[in-house]
């Protein structure tokens, strides 16, 4: 189980559009080669995962955003959660 108390699987879902979806884990615990799901964003523990997780959705015609949860930032601006130190793929 995670910290919120939540048991991981796939049970992940990050709907990218015209019915395509992701499925992953729910949780960084469980994270499968690197990548899981909140359902708003994927994360990926490599930038290199990230882009190339970007890559897939704007090739599906969505334009995809990157960035890093930054761990120094996280702990100065007391918001350290299971997001901290990995890289996201949102849709823009």
């Amino acid at each position: 189980m995670n910290k919120a108390g939540r048991i991981c699987a796939l049970d992940g879902h990050f709907t990218v559009g015209n019915g395509v979806e992701m499925m992953m884990p729910s949780c960084a615990e469980r994270a499968v080669y690197g990548l899981w799901t909140d359902g708003d964003a994927v994360y990926a523990d490599t930038e290199e995962k990230a882009n190339s997780v970007a890559d897939v959705i704007d090739s599906l015609g969505f334009t995809a955003v990157t960035g890093l949860y930054q761990k120094d930032e996280d702990e100065r601006d007391g918001c350290v959660d299971e997001r901290t130190g990995w890289w996201y793929v949102e849709i823009g």
